[in-house]
């Protein structure tokens, strides 16, 4: 008897029986009906299977994915002294401290430069003068 090769690693151990409880005869025209739906729900089944593995698989991705996120949040906020929760408020507050502090630094250091060169100017007028008062009283 011939059975296709696509059959014969799906045909039962068992005797196979209709929905009457009949037996089915195996090469008969009802074998070959019962075989090829059986073949379509095996392959409706293997298609779910793997559609389910895909979904668990990209869960499985998904979560990671958070875990390394929380991993980065929780190593970022350590390395500002914080918690992820305050982190944004900390690193705006880190920000907003640099720059007032680089604004400030330049406006003092152009007012001691001012000052310096004042100072340095006066020092070289009191040296002149100095210089002038012991010609004088000489």
């Amino acid at each position: 008897m011939f059975i296709p090769h696509k059959y014969r690693n799906i045909i039962p151990k068992d005797p196979i029986y209709d929905e009457k409880s009949s037996f089915i005869v195996p090469g008969s025209w009802e074998w070959f009906t019962f075989m090829y739906k059986m073949e379509i729900q095996m392959a409706i089944k293997v298609a779910e299977e793997r559609h389910l593995r895909l979904i668990q698989e990209e869960q499985i991705a998904r979560e990671e994915h958070k875990a390394r996120a929380q991993k980065l949040a929780r190593d970022e906020a350590g390395y500002y002294g914080t918690t992820p929760h305050y982190l944004d408020k900390r690193r705006k507050l880190t920000d907003d401290s640099t720059t007032l502090n680089k604004i400030y630094h330049d406006s003092m250091s152009r007012y001691r430069k001012r000052l310096l060169y004042n100072q340095d100017s006066l020092t070289k007028e009191h040296r002149k003068l100095k210089a002038e008062m012991k010609e004088f009283f000489l």
